[in-house]
């Protein structure tokens, strides 16, 4: 029996570790990332570093983070999203010229999916703008995730008592102006 070869990628993050012991944020568990990420001007990234480091340290919970392998995953099918999310398309709408994604990927649970659970798995994961499939997914978008992030805005501002009745006629008002230059 033939032994296989293992693939391993080794990561040095010393400068990481570091980080964290010159840090006065020590992230031990989501408690401790949920306040000092309102306690201070903390960004993701930084935090995923300290986070990282003191899991690796023995100084954060084992399962603050999934496990690495997951974690790269993540990390590179994150930056396979942004690459086709530059890609870009002039769109002819009358006499005006507008810059669109070019290729538009399944929506399932409100998000933008190419994984291999889809359930539209029998066709490709990424359409073309003008294909049949790309009207049904961009459809489905609006009416799951745009309508799904507007009503958790409007959560926000209900539970601060604000008005949404003149939020909700102002975002009328911006449909109404996306329409109208596309029309």
């Amino acid at each position: 029996m033939d032994k296989a070869k293992k693939t391993v990628i080794e990561i040095q993050i010393d400068d990481w570790v570091e980080e964290w012991q010159n840090s006065p944020v020590k992230p031990r568990n989501q408690s401790d990332i949920i306040a000092a990420m309102q306690e201070t001007p903390i960004k993701p990234t930084q935090m995923g570093r300290l986070v990282l480091a003191g899991r690796e340290l023995g100084e954060a919970d084992a399962d603050i983070l999934r496990p690495n392998r997951l974690t790269l995953l993540l990390g590179a099918a994150y930056q396979v999203t942004r690459m086709i999310g530059e890609k870009r398309v002039d769109v002819q709408v009358g006499d005006k010229t507008y810059s669109a994604r070019q290729f538009i990927a399944n929506v399932e649970n409100g998000h933008d999916v190419e994984s291999e659970e889809s359930s539209d798995a029998e066709t490709a994961v990424l359409v073309d703008i003008y294909d049949a499939l790309a009207v049904e997914r961009a459809t489905k978008y609006l009416f799951t995730t745009v309508c799904g992030f507007i009503w958790e805005r409007m959560l926000i501002l209900a539970a601060n008592k604000q008005d949404v009745e003149d939020v909700a006629d102002t975002l009328k008002v911006y449909i109404d102006n996306m329409v109208e230059r596309l029309t």
